[in-house]
């Protein structure tokens, strides 16, 4: 027989039981050991107290920590929904930051112009505005 055979010889002796699973065959003495660190192997008996909605219930394994697929998915959208919210307002900050950069760089330089002519910075919006005013009255003339 070849390892990728599943054997299940019950009528044999106790001894000479063997059970073959991929490549690994295994005599019956061994199972036992085997199977109890297999997943779900006396697993029954323990109760643990769902992350999702608070009931308790029996584990199939030992790392599981929802009730049903159906609580776990409910956790899933929620968590998944506040990262989404979470990232949003990350990049919303992030702009809005960016933006305060650009415009305070802005206004830094104007504050260097002015203060090279002598100026506040109201006088030389002022200033600004004025020769803004001058060239649209030369383009109408």
């Amino acid at each position: 027989m070849s390892g990728f055979d599943k054997i299940k010889n019950l009528n044999a002796p106790l001894h000479s039981k063997k059970i073959a699973i991929g490549k690994l065959t295994i005599t019956n003495k061994m199972l036992g050991v085997w199977c109890s660190s297999r997943k779900g192997a006396d697993m029954g008996q323990l109760e643990k107290k769902c992350i999702g909605c608070g009931k308790t219930f029996t584990v199939s394994a030992k790392n599981q920590v929802y009730c049903t697929v159906e609580c776990r998915e409910n956790e899933r959208r929620k968590r998944h929904a506040e990262m989404y919210k979470k990232r949003k307002r990350q990049k919303k900050v992030s702009k809005v930051k960016e933006k305060k950069e650009v415009h305070m760089g802005e206004i830094a330089t104007f504050n260097d112009k002015a203060k090279q002519m002598g100026l506040t910075y109201g006088q030389y919006m002022i200033f600004l505005q004025a020769e803004k005013d001058r060239e649209e009255r030369a383009k109408i003339s």
